[in-house]
């Protein structure tokens, strides 16, 4: 929960980014990059947001019931504006994710006003919490200087990141705009 002092400077949170800060703070030793998989896991995980484990989709569970693989044949493509429906319970109606393009315009506010982390590194963005970054930083220096280079890992500050999707007319508007007193 945000201090007094906090809301008060950085402004309140929409749905999707309270749903997005929560998995992140939740799983301190997760990071998720920008690809539409790393995507596709943070909406179905916003909606079980406590879950220790990564909800199945329908789709997902009822293969699995089904005693049935899932290839890669019969998942349906992903795209930015992919929406899936995930498995409650039994008897309970699936409940629909946020989209990809949500998610990722939640991590982009959350990182841009200063709640999470995030960092570049093999050329595409990544997002933790803020207790992640030492060990990502640990296994960055378990690499070779070889492959150290070539992750080219670069931490990035609010102020670098890229603005907010929504100032450039990409998904929800945010309802983060810091307030002054």
């Amino acid at each position: 929960m945000p201090s007094i002092e906090e809301s008060i400077q950085k402004g309140p949170l929409s749905a999707p980014e309270r749903a997005v800060l929560d998995v992140v703070n939740s799983n301190p030793k997760c990071v998720w990059s920008t690809s539409l998989e790393d995507l596709l896991e943070l909406a179905k995980w916003t909606t079980q947001p406590t879950s220790r484990s990564i909800p199945f989709t329908q789709e997902e569970y009822e293969a699995h019931r089904a005693r049935k693989n899932l290839s890669d044949d019969t998942h349906m493509p992903l795209t930015i504006n992919t929406k899936v429906k995930v498995y409650i319970g039994e008897g309970r109606e699936p409940k629909t994710a946020y989209s990809l393009r949500t998610i990722m315009s939640a991590l982009s506010n959350l990182h841009h006003t200063g709640r999470i982390w995030a960092y570049k590194m093999y050329k595409r963005t990544h997002y933790g919490s803020f207790n992640a970054e030492s060990q990502v930083k640990t296994a960055l220096g378990r690499l070779s200087a070889e492959g150290q280079a070539k992750a080219n890992f670069t931490p990035l500050t609010p102020e670098e990141s890229v603005a907010p999707l929504a100032e450039k007319g990409m998904g929800f508007k945010s309802a983060a705009v810091p307030q002054k007193i």
